[in-house]
């Protein structure tokens, strides 16, 4: 019986670490690199425009993508570091087959608690084909003039846009985006 129970715990130990292993592969993979915008694209959504007052950073977003926390808090310091200095601006996946309740995570609200931030849904991503996102977690910073300053993701890009937005010259105008894909089902979760 001991056998037994050894047995079965070192199948349940290596089923866990598999597990972890596959998840591991899965987050440290940096989605397709696109091919940003070198202007605002011309998006005619309510709400939704470049602001010539200040620069104006946009992210995309799954709703339902766990990758996307960080992006979210590293979002949210950037805010804190950068007051006023910046227009945000957070667009949300949502396909049009579901109801609006699909959208609204603790991902979106914690979104809406940043400072100034506006919140978006982006139904079927409509928004997103036109700036040719794959990715959740993708930020785009964009000068006054609508000229592309920064393109990928916020994790890996906080230090490069606090130093755009402070007018310091920056060599790292792009990088990877870890995430989910933006119009697809995020695994292990139920769409």
């Amino acid at each position: 019986m001991r056998k037994c129970w050894v047995a079965i715990c070192g199948l349940w130990a290596v089923g866990v670490i598999v597990g972890f292993n596959v998840q591991w592969a899965y987050c440290s993979k940096p989605g397709p690199v696109v091919t940003a915008p070198a202007v605002w694209p011309f998006v005619f959504a309510t709400g939704f425009a470049q602001q010539p007052r200040r620069p104006t950073l946009v992210m995309f977003a799954h709703p339902r993508c766990p990758c996307t926390r960080a992006s979210m808090q590293e979002l949210d310091k950037l805010v804190a570091q950068a007051p006023g200095k910046i227009d945000v601006q957070v667009l949300f996946y949502k396909p049009s087959m579901e109801p609006p309740s699909w959208a609204e995570t603790d991902l979106l609200r914690s979104a809406r608690r940043i400072p100034g931030a506006r919140v978006f849904v982006d139904e079927d991503n409509m928004i997103a084909q036109q700036f040719a996102i794959a990715t959740s977690g993708q930020v785009f910073l964009f000068g006054r003039d609508g000229d592309l300053l920064f393109s990928g993701g916020i994790t890996a890009g906080r230090s490069a846009i606090l130093s755009l937005l402070r007018g310091e010259a920056h060599n790292r105008l792009a990088t990877p985006v870890f995430g989910c894909p933006l119009c697809e089902s995020v695994p292990g979760l139920r769409n």
